[in-house]
């Protein structure tokens, strides 16, 4: 599959929306099959809410929902993040505004 790059203008009132428009732009689900489990690899650099440095809530929140939008199995989408010296996924979950999104 040839690599592509989209990019869209946002605002904060269609930004999750916008990722949607995103992916379904670069025909995500040509790579991502609806009948394997998906890992959804979220980046938490810090336990502590760092913008910048780990995935912002919004684009956890319109990958998701795009994903189940589009026919996802819910159950078959795992979210993961390791433990590290500096990191602890259930905290940092927590402070990075995650739980509500997933």
């Amino acid at each position: 599959m040839k690599s592509q790059v989209a990019v869209l203008r946002t605002r904060p009132e269609s930004v999750v929306e916008d990722y949607g428009r995103l992916m379904r732009l670069v025909k995500y689900e040509q790579a991502l099959a609806r009948d394997r489990d998906l890992v959804l690899k979220l980046n938490l650099s810090w336990t502590k809410y760092f913008p910048a440095c780990s995935s912002q809530p919004w684009q956890v929140d319109g990958v998701v929902k795009t994903l189940l939008d589009d026919g996802y199995d819910r159950r078959r989408i795992f979210p993961v993040e390791n433990k590290t010296v500096v990191t602890d996924p259930v905290t940092g979950a927590r402070n990075n505004k995650w739980l509500p999104v997933l």
